[in-house]
């Protein structure tokens, strides 16, 4: 881990940074702001069934946008119900 990441309790790892050098805009609490104008955090999650990732934009103290996006390793809807068939 860098100076930028830090460990959560539940193994998340979180990364604070300035956005690079392209300045874009994103839509917020506040309206679209200027992401050079905000704080980007971000994170992942990974399980047997999941990994996550998340990005956050702060405005000093206040969260203002998050996105996340959960890509699945394996169809768990189609495991269940095959497993409720006795299969």
């Amino acid at each position: 881990m860098n100076e930028n990441e830090s460990k959560t309790e539940n193994n998340f790892i979180s990364v604070t940074e300035k956005w690079p050098t392209e300045s874009r805009m994103v839509t917020t609490t506040k309206g679209d702001m200027n992401t050079d104008d905000l704080e980007r955090k971000h994170g992942s999650f990974e399980n047997d069934n999941e990994y996550t990732l998340w990005i956050e934009y702060w405005l000093d103290d206040e969260l203002v946008h998050r996105s996340a996006h959960v890509h699945l390793k394996k169809n768990v809807v189609a495991t269940g119900i095959a497993a409720m068939m006795g299969s």
